[in-house]
């Protein structure tokens, strides 16, 4: 089984509207599903109460 890799993203506006989303740099997917070999999870920037419930699920930051 792949190992679950977290990262982490921060919040920028996108569009006409300038919406903010959670986003992250897409090498870093990359770099987990090519040479770690591993299965990236995206953690929108949520604060301290997801890091306490995601991260003892995750193999790695």
């Amino acid at each position: 089984m792949k190992p679950l890799i977290g990262i982490s993203c921060c919040v920028k506006p996108f569009g006409v509207f300038a919406t903010p989303n959670h986003a992250a740099s897409d090498s870093y997917v990359r770099v987990v599903l090519g040479p770690v070999g591993g299965i990236p999870v995206l953690l929108p920037a949520a604060g301290e109460v997801l890091a306490s419930e995601i991260l003892p699920r995750l193999d790695g930051l």
